[in-house]
């Protein structure tokens, strides 16, 4: 995948995830430790992730979705705009449902598979792509793709 290299993206989303996590603070009046307890999730997670500058990763989309789950918070963001988690994940389902459909999830290169489909799911979670014909035929399009490849 093209663009900036991985330890720039890393970092750019700990960045965002940090941010997000000081929003619900402020907005909720909860300590990392009372959000935790809430989320049902260790609260050494999320204490470790705000107070190490470095960190090894990111939270983890299952920390995420129980904190949303919990206090009905959007997800943080994930790329140049807002994304809901709830709402990727829904779009990955889908385009893994549908290149299973067309039969071109048998692919050889499970790199490029895999490529296709966080490239596709990207593609429906941005809102300039809202078409439900033109997101049918990118995902077509890619099913022919990795069919010609298996």
């Amino acid at each position: 995948m093209a663009g900036q290299p991985l330890t720039t993206r890393t970092d750019d989303l700990k960045d965002a995830h940090r941010q997000w996590l000081r929003r619900i603070q402020g907005d909720l009046g909860l300590s990392l430790s009372a959000i935790a307890k809430g989320a049902g999730v260790s609260s050494s997670t999320l204490s470790r992730f705000m107070n190490d500058a470095n960190h090894p990763h990111a939270l983890s989309a299952t920390t995420i979705s129980r904190i949303i789950d919990a206090y009905g918070v959007d997800g943080p963001p994930m790329s140049a705009g807002a994304l809901n988690v709830t709402g990727y994940r829904q779009a990955v389902w889908n385009v893994v449902h549908a290149l299973h459909e067309a039969g071109a999830l048998q692919s050889g290169d499970a790199r490029m598979t895999a490529d296709a489909v966080v490239d596709l799911a990207d593609w429906l979670t941005d809102e300039d792509h809202s078409s439900a014909e033109e997101n049918a035929a990118i995902i077509s399009f890619q099913a022919e793709r990795l069919k010609r490849n298996a």
